[in-house]
């Protein structure tokens, strides 16, 4: 399925858009979730990603780029990584905005960006860095 990618932005751009190479990448691999609510991750030794875990991620990456994310594919993983230095000022204002007032919108994204870097560090291929 090179090429053949399934999923679009608002904007109708590619969700990698901007990444070298992003045409030539595979698409990502369903997230399949087990009776308890985790769901497949296999960019981990941990192989299980809890729902509010894959929600956090998401509410940064965009779904798309949430399944490159936790793919088995060391290049759609680097991908999302590098998309999302692509996007992380778009992120940050869309974030501002979203919050309602009072509550902490910062508390929320800080906490998506911990789950995102967690995972990362723990990546085992050296190239994702």
């Amino acid at each position: 399925n090179v090429g053949n990618h399934d999923e679009f932005d608002e904007n109708g751009e590619h969700p990698l858009e901007g990444v070298p190479n992003y045409k030539n990448l595979p698409n990502p691999e369903d997230i399949q979730y087990n009776d308890r609510g985790l769901a497949n991750s296999f960019n981990s030794s941990n192989s299980l990603t809890s729902t509010d875990s894959y929600v956090k991620i998401e509410t940064i990456l965009g779904r798309y780029r949430t399944k490159c994310f936790l793919s088995k594919n060391w290049s759609l993983r680097e991908a999302a990584l590098l998309k999302l230095s692509l996007i992380l000022p778009e992120v940050i204002e869309k974030h501002k905005k979203e919050g309602s007032v009072g509550s902490n919108w910062w508390d929320t994204f800080s906490r998506s960006i911990c789950i995102i870097l967690e995972r990362a560090i723990d990546d085992k291929i050296v190239q994702v860095f």
